[in-house]
């Protein structure tokens, strides 16, 4: 079995990503957390604000609530999957697995997860898929299988790469900040951004975070192979530095 793993924070690009990975995927635990910082607690969870925008899903989807600091999700997969073999994708909601590989690799990636937790390199595309990262890639987001999450019992630790690890392999795709204007001001609001300098990032192809290491270029988007969802989200994104 293969269930994905994300959290959620009301963004957009969760509803491309369940779009995408809802043919292959047997369940998703989708985890949003209750305080927006320590001791900030959010009036209303955005799983409930957008729980129309889930109904096409629901019939594969079990949501968690994070108090504060506490990972539940992990415990809860494991109790609610005791009695079935299975691999769990962790991810952020806008790394997307490739599902054209992962059907291929999915039974062999059950077998090595054994031995350690697999990390799946992405490239990182920006805005949307007229930029791209030059060299970075990401590979933040991993699978584990039951034996290994039964062993370990949580996900941070492969978050901070303190976990065994089997190896890495390319598998997917990082699509950053593909939002409005408004979203990332929403998205990024400690960071104190205006609405113009977000706008000039993403129609020129400049870092949000103003990283020394980050070095975005221009993309082909008709020379790469992108799932069709994202194509389409790269459509609405196109002029979305306009959007307030």
């Amino acid at each position: 079995m293969w269930i994905d793993y994300f959290r959620f924070d009301g963004e957009e690009i969760a509803f491309t990503r369940l779009e995408h990975l809802f043919p292959v995927v047997d369940k998703f635990y989708i985890c949003e957390q209750r305080f927006i910082s320590k001791g900030l607690r959010k009036k209303t969870l955005y799983i409930d604000a957008m729980r129309k925008r889930f109904d096409p899903y629901l019939s594969k989807i079990e949501f968690s609530i994070e108090e504060e600091d506490v990972n539940i999700c992990a415990g809860k997969i494991l109790a609610e999957n005791s009695d079935v073999q299975f691999i769990v994708t962790v991810c952020e909601v806008d790394e997307i697995p490739d599902i054209s590989l992962m059907k291929c690799v999915k039974e062999g990636l059950y077998n090595k997860c054994a031995e350690g937790c697999i990390y799946l390199e992405m490239p990182v595309y920006y805005y949307n898929l007229n930029w791209r990262s030059e060299k970075q890639t990401s590979a933040t987001a991993f699978v584990v299988n039951d034996i290994l999450l039964k062993e370990h019992k949580e996900f941070q630790k492969f978050r901070e790469q303190r976990g065994p690890v089997f190896g890495v392999f390319e598998c997917g795709w990082h699509f950053s900040y593909f939002m409005s204007v408004k979203e990332i001001l929403r998205k990024l609001s400690w960071m104190k951004l205006d609405a113009e300098f977000i706008g000039n990032c993403i129609a020129y192809g400049k870092d949000l975070c103003k990283r020394d290491y980050v070095t975005i270029v221009q993309n082909s988007v008709g020379t790469g192979k992108y799932p069709k969802e994202f194509l389409a989200l790269h459509g609405k994104t196109m002029g979305a530095q306009f959007e307030m």
